[in-house]
């Protein structure tokens, strides 16, 4: 999807924005759902007040920001650029049909969204049917 096709979708929605040369930074006041979008340009920045849902979405563009506030749903997605970022103000992301909260740790005190952003920005590939134990293993190594 082009900037200007994605900005399209934005105003439609009346979802609120600001544009800068490089990004496109979501400012909306609550939930931005873009169900049926498929792709999403190069340097989007999501800094709404609610949740987001990426439903449709399979991967990410490069220089993706997730700073919203609440919850992320991501139902189709296959797989994390390594420069995406997550913000701290993020409650929970559903992977699939499985809430990365309700994925289990053998170690103490890992905060499960930080961790899961130090995996992809180390390049590790994610996959679903195995994430739980592969948080384990390299929690594990990694220490």
């Amino acid at each position: 999807m082009t900037r200007p096709e994605f900005i399209m979708e934005l105003v439609i929605k009346g979802y609120a924005y600001e544009k800068t040369e490089n990004e496109i930074i979501i400012t909306h006041k609550d939930k931005v759902w873009l169900d049926s979008t498929e792709e999403i340009p190069v340097g989007v920045e999501f800094r709404n007040k609610g949740e987001i849902r990426l439903n449709s979405l399979k991967f990410f563009s490069e220089r993706t920001k997730l700073n919203n506030s609440g919850k992320i749903y991501l139902h189709s997605i296959k797989e994390f650029p390594s420069d995406i970022e997550f913000g701290k103000n993020i409650t929970d992301i559903r992977i699939r049909n499985k809430w990365l909260s309700d994925y289990q740790f053998d170690i103490n005190g890992i905060n499960k969204l930080r961790y899961f952003s130090l995996l992809i920005k180390k390049g590790l590939i994610w996959q679903e049917q195995n994430l739980q134990s592969y948080y384990t293993r390299r929690a594990i190594n990694m220490m």
